[in-house]
């Protein structure tokens, strides 16, 4: 293993935990952003007082 590959692997240990920090705040919005929408769809279409949602 030569100079090129353990710079390769420390990067690697750098980048990856970063990406998966970016993925899981992407996929955290993303479902906030549906619930709400859901929500409010459910709202606006139910004739009742709409508080019995399945979640």
């Amino acid at each position: 293993m030569d100079r090129n590959d353990k710079r390769f692997l420390s990067l690697l240990w750098l980048v990856v935990p970063v990406a998966l920090a970016v993925l899981v705040c992407c996929v955290t919005a993303g479902y906030s952003i549906y619930r709400r929408a859901v929500e409010r769809a459910y709202h606006e279409t139910s004739w009742g007082g709409g508080n019995d949602l399945p979640f």
